[in-house]
């Protein structure tokens, strides 16, 4: 055994053939993690290093989408595993990053367990900083290692064969931190032999060169509008901010942006280039969150359209934010109808529900929900309406893309929304009407599908493994072929304009459709979690069906409705959106405005 302090630690590893010391399952969320909160942050292109990369398997992983990638390591056995990994854009070579720098700069760099290794402060030191400045401004830095929590302090193990370091948590950030780098992600992954030792998961951020500031009123005297944000998540979601946005950008008092943030769930493939395409064609100006200096911005007040801080950043979740900015405030980004006592937490047990500023809703109906199952209470809700709403107060005269309209033809359209959580039983009936639905339609030539799937339904059918990337194609191919049109428009108000009546599963058109007039089937799940209190009201004015002759009764009937049937529906929208008026977005800023004392 040596007495020099890292020699050990350097001979193990240079001499390793296996790199994998924890329990299987600690890996596999490690990839899970990789994949659905971090590989969506990276930028597209550029060059990878993975420093201390093993046998490449989260080399492989995280070179998706780079030009290159270089995975270097002590092991040349570990080496030569990784060569048998496939890519075009993958390089392996043995290599000691402790006696040799780090050659040009990189968009991504990555080292998972490296730094335990480092047993030595100076060489822990001098490799922080070599990766550090290795790194192109705007570029992301993934690191994985061991470390004390709980306030424990460092902990160094040797014996006669191993030698290693636990380094404690804030001393370890604090070395990539004091470069300027920002603090993006977190995520314990297990916990070691030792009290308080952990596998952590980070993302670190370098700025970019010209980050975006937005000043204070204090350092902008002769500007003493109002700065506020909009977090803006999903294409899909921005119909319910739109009419907040055309409120804020017409007051002159207000200094209104859009910040572009990632959607990141195990279930949806959010694009970076995707969403920035989708806001430059609505023409909404926007600054990506990365290139946003927030720890220097000073915002007045911020918008929440996800209650979900796990779908964000660390930055930008309600409890960071809340400490910078003076007004938080909550825009639910569904209309809720969902039961189950799981979900009640989903919805009003998340921390920008329970202490935001203020959270606007759509009618007393749904602060009476606050008042009964948020932690909270309801003190904070404000009943404004929706402002997802207000674009649907003059449907009749909503623009209908022509292209959807050539796929119906001369035939009526039937909305059919499906939800995604058919796996547990809770609100999907996809897995038990599916099939007769479809066959359902081939049997009408007269009527058209307008099948409007879950957004997170595909990657939903993928990660069951019920489908893989082909699969999914072929069933869309076939779904064509039969006359089923998928329509995934960001704007709903195409399918809610161009269709006859809806067909639903529990989810927020099963409200929303309500304002049309039209007929509503509710596709029950009999072994499912059911409706909550207000989805039980909206329901009464609906048919319901959990099999296939009820959707078949529902079909047929479309023709024979009674004279009165839109205009009972109608009637009672006033029960459900309070000022049903297209002003909501406007009420939600003249309340903000109040509150600041603007």
């Amino acid at each position: 055994m040596s007495n020099v302090k890292g020699e050990l630690s350097h001979r193990f590893w240079q001499q390793a053939s296996n790199s994998k010391l924890a329990a299987p399952e600690m890996y596999a969320l490690q990839h899970q993690i990789l994949n659905t909160y971090v590989l969506p942050l990276l930028p597209q292109g550029g060059r990878l290093l993975d420093v201390g990369c093993a046998d490449g398997e989260f080399t492989e992983v995280l070179a998706r989408d780079c030009s290159e990638a270089l995975g270097i390591d002590l092991s040349a056995n570990l080496i030569e595993q990784a060569r048998q990994r496939s890519g075009a854009n993958l390089r392996f070579e043995v290599g000691d990053i402790t006696s040799a720098g780090i050659d040009g700069r990189y968009e991504r760099l990555a080292s998972m367990g490296l730094f335990s290794c480092l047993v030595r402060q100076e060489d822990f030191s001098r490799v922080a900083k070599m990766m550090v400045d290795a790194l192109q401004p705007g570029g992301y830095l993934v690191l994985k290692d061991s470390l004390m929590l709980d306030g424990e302090p460092e902990r160094y193990y040797c014996d006669d064969h191993y030698e290693a370091i636990y380094r404690e948590e804030a001393r370890y950030l604090n070395e990539f931190l004091g470069y300027g780098l920002r603090l993006v992600q977190r995520f314990p992954l297990a916990r070691g032999s030792q009290a308080g030792q952990v596998s952590v998961l980070y993302v670190l951020h370098a700025p970019p060169t010209t980050a975006i500031t937005v000043p204070s009123q204090v350092q902008a005297s002769a500007e003493s509008r109002l700065k506020v944000a909009i977090l803006h998540q999903l294409s899909e979601s921005w119909g319910n901010v739109s009419s907040l946005w055309r409120a804020l950008e017409q007051d002159d008092s207000i200094d209104a942006r859009v910040i572009l943030l990632p959607f990141l769930h195990a279930d949806y493939n959010w694009s970076r280039q995707a969403s920035q395409r989708y806001l430059d064609r609505l023409g909404i100006p926007y600054v990506v969150w990365d290139e946003l200096d927030h720890e220097s911005s000073c915002f007045d007040a911020v918008f929440f359209t996800s209650p979900y801080d796990i779908t964000r950043p660390l930055p930008y979740q309600f409890y960071s934010l809340q400490q910078r900015v003076r007004f938080t405030a909550y825009i639910p980004y569904g209309l809720e109808v969902g039961g189950g006592d799981e979900n009640l937490v989903h919805q009003y047990g998340q921390p920008v529900a329970m202490h935001a500023s203020a959270v606007y809703v759509r009618s007393d109906g749904a602060r009476a929900m606050y008042s009964r199952h948020c932690p909270t209470g309801d003190g904070h809700v404000v009943v404004s309406g929706h402002p997802r709403m207000d674009g649907l107060a003059d449907l009749d005269s909503f623009p209908i893309d022509p292209e959807l309209l050539e796929q119906i033809g001369s035939r009526r359209a039937v909305l059919w929304n499906a939800h995604f959580s058919f796996d547990a039983d809770q609100w999907s009936t996809f897995d038990l009407l599916a099939l007769d639905i479809f066959n359902s339609f081939a049997e009408r030539p007269d009527l058209a599908l307008l099948f409007r799937p879950h957004p997170l339904l595909w990657q939903r059918l993928v990660n069951l493994g019920l489908l893989d990337a082909a699969g999914i194609a072929s069933l869309r191919q076939e779904l064509g072929e039969r006359g089923v049109i998928i329509d995934e428009r960001p704007d709903h108000r195409h399918a809610f304009a161009a269709s006859c009546a809806m067909m639903s599963d529990t989810g927020s058109f099963l409200m929303e459709y309500l304002v049309t007039g039209k007929p509503v089937l509710y596709l029950v799940n009999p072994h499912g979690l059911g409706l909550n209190e207000e989805g039980e009201a909206v329901v009464r004015y609906y048919d319901q069906a959990e099999d296939a002759k009820g959707v078949a009764a529902f079909l047929d009937g479309l023709d024979g409705r009674p004279e009165d049937d839109m205009q009972r529906r109608k009637a009672v929208i006033p029960e459900f959106f309070a000022g049903f008026d297209g002003q909501a977005g406007q009420r939600i800023v003249a309340h903000m405005k109040k509150v600041l004392g603007a």
